[in-house]
């Protein structure tokens, strides 16, 4: 099954740098993902333009 990740890149719950590294992972792999960034959000997604977008 493919992956979805979702991410605010200003997270402080969860370090933005290990979707990083788990998107280099899949890669590697050959795992079929999809990757959606929300620039300025935090783990909440308190942006009403992100929950939209999600």
């Amino acid at each position: 099954s493919p992956v979805l990740l979702i991410h605010g890149d200003d997270d402080r719950n969860v370090p933005f740098s290990e979707t990083v590294d788990l998107v280099e992972s899949l890669s590697r792999r050959g795992v079929d993902f999809e990757q959606l960034v929300f620039p300025d959000e935090v783990h909440g997604f308190l942006l009403h333009e992100s929950w939209v977008a999600a």
